[in-house]
């Protein structure tokens, strides 16, 4: 790993297997740890869920157990954030600036709404990005989250692009999603993705939560410093020729859908 870091490992029993999520014991209780009910738990509120907790405040706690990771940093990036959830976590767990991007609402608790702790560019995050190296505070990031919609190729191509922003040994927690009809394109792209990912960061590790649906698993890894990366640029250009290619099957799938309805609309005028 860079820098002398320990690889990020999950947490591990003396039997071997992994440990379950760690929850608070609830006051008193002096049993094992159940999970808390959702009323009970601090979250942003989602109102597409009716106000119900959004699954991925639940996604982040169980990373941050299972890896022993701190979400107490300074500085943290959330790409992705709305409705809140992994920057609602963030502020609750005590990091003390989240920079939250997404063109969509935040729907904050108010001691999080409140804090003065979460800054919302409410933009994508290739507007972001410039806007922020522009200020000048260098690599000051001391962790990326992303939680967004996006095939693994757009998740890494946005990490390796955020490079300049992120600081040595800063923590990467990523949601890559399957959005392809087979399983081979999918984990192609997973293992296209990772390849491209341990270019720059160390102790990347793929995870599948419990709190994670079927149709996505979660990577974690730490950056390296800059004079360790693999050609940091060489894994932009990596990044971008897998999300070239999947753009490419996607537009063939789609001129392909498409002139199979316009041959059925033929038929069908023949008649």
């Amino acid at each position: 790993s860079g820098g002398g870091e320990r690889a990020m490992r999950p947490g591990r029993t003396h039997g071997g297997q992994a440990k379950p999520p760690s929850v608070p014991a609830k006051a008193g209780s002096g049993g094992a740890a159940a999970r808390p009910s959702l009323d009970a738990v601090p979250h942003a509120a989602d109102p597409q869920t009716g106000g119900q907790v959004c699954r991925a405040f639940y996604k982040l706690r169980e990373v941050a157990s299972r890896f022993d990771m701190k979400l107490d940093v300074r500085h943290a990036i959330d790409v992705g954030a709305s409705p809140g959830g992994w920057t609602t976590c963030l502020c609750q767990a005590g990091c003390q600036r989240v920079i939250a991007v997404d063109p969509g609402s935040l729907y904050l608790p108010p001691d999080v709404e409140g804090s003065g702790k979460v800054e919302h560019l409410q933009m994508r995050i290739e507007e972001a990005l410039p806007l922020l190296q522009a200020r000048g505070e260098g690599a000051f990031l001391e962790m990326l989250v992303c939680d967004m919609n996006a095939p693994p190729a757009d998740v890494v191509a946005i990490a390796t692009h955020a490079l300049p922003l992120l600081a040595a040994n800063a923590t990467l927690v990523l949601t890559f999603k399957n959005s392809f009809a087979r399983k081979a394109e999918w984990h192609a792209s997973l293992e296209a993705a990772l390849a491209t990912m341990r270019g720059f960061a160390s102790g990347v590790s793929v995870v599948h939560l419990l709190a994670n649906t079927s149709k996505e698993t979660t990577v974690v890894g730490r950056v390296l410093p800059p004079a360790e990366r693999i050609g940091a640029a060489a894994a932009v250009d990596a990044a971008a020729s897998v999300e070239e290619a999947a753009a490419m099957r996607r537009l063939v799938k789609e001129q392909r859908t498409r002139a199979a309805s316009d041959s059925k609309a033929q038929r069908s005028s023949a008649f």
